[in-house]
């Protein structure tokens, strides 16, 4: 008899549990997807002594100029692709709401990325979804070399 209130009991539990409840806030983290990047100029990747100083910086909601921690360029490995990638940015992008970046190079050249990831929300699966990259105001294109589960997309310097 307490054998089967213990299994009636364990039962009614996963089913309450597993009822869907409304709630406004995700209970869980899942980070952003990475952004990554091919930094081109002539249909040619950057060179290693350009990407190892590359820098992105934003402004916060106080002004104050800060830069992604986060940034990785694909050099000096095995693979040597140049790929650049950071996750930070869609968190600053979907939670701080954040959109605009500074590409700036060693030289004092900069250029401008527009990146748009949505809040975490029960609508979106608790997902950050990336909506929209745009490189000095153009919508950025996906590099058809790299398969779309990790998607890359192709800055091409003028």
């Amino acid at each position: 008899m307490c054998r089967k209130l213990i299994i009636l009991f364990t039962i009614l539990l996963l089913i309450g549990s597993s009822c869907k409840k409304s709630s406004n806030s995700c209970h869980y983290y899942t980070p952003p997807s990475s952004l990554a990047f091919l930094l081109r100029s002539n249909e040619q990747r950057l060179h290693d002594t350009v990407l190892t100083y590359i820098k992105i910086s934003y402004f916060d909601k106080n002004g104050t100029k800060k830069y992604l921690s986060d940034l990785t360029p694909a050099i000096n490995d095995w693979v040597n692709t140049g790929i650049m990638t950071t996750r930070a940015i869609g968190s600053i992008s979907g939670d701080q709401d954040i959109k605009d970046y500074y590409i700036e190079y060693r030289n004092g050249n900069i250029d401008t990325l527009y990146v748009d990831y949505s809040d975490e929300t029960p609508a979106s699966n608790c997902q950050y979804i990336r909506r929209e990259v745009r490189y000095n105001g153009k919508k950025a294109e996906l590099d058809s070399n790299y398969s779309k589960t990790f998607p890359v997309y192709n800055f091409d310097k003028p």
